[in-house]
C-alpha cells in the first residue's frame, strides 16, 4: 500500500509540474506577442514602381507601372492572406 501511495504522489507531482510548465510557456508566449505588437512598430514596405525601368518613361507607362504594382500587391496579399509584402521588383532580361 505504501508503494501505491508513493506512485500516486509522484504522478500528482509530475502532472502538476507539466501543467505549470505549459501554463508558463503559453502565458510567456502570449506576453511576448502582446509586447511586440504593442511596442515594436511594423516597418512600412517602400515599393517603388520601377517595372518599366526605361529612362524618360511617359505618364502612361508610369500609370501602367502603378497599376501593375497594385495588381501584384493584391495578388501577394491574397495568396499570403495579408502576411506577405513586396519589397522589391526586379526585371530579369
Amino acid at each position: 500500500m505504501e508503494d501505491m501511495n508513493m506512485a500516486l504522489t509522484l504522478m500528482a507531482v509530475g502532472m502538476t509540474t507539466v501543467f505549470l510548465m505549459l501554463f508558463l510557456v503559453v502565458t510567456g508566449g502570449n506576453a511576448i506577442i502582446a509586447f511586440v505588437n504593442r511596442f515594436v512598430p511594423e516597418e512600412e514596405a517602400k515599393v517603388k514602381p520601377a517595372l518599366s525601368g526605361a529612362k524618360g518613361s511617359s505618364a502612361t507607362s508610369a500609370l501602367d507601372d502603378i497599376r501593375k504594382m497594385a495588381v501584384l500587391t493584391a495578388a501577394v496579399q491574397q495568396v499570403t492572406q495579408g502576411r506577405g509584402r513586396i519589397t522589391k521588383v526586379e526585371i530579369r532580361k
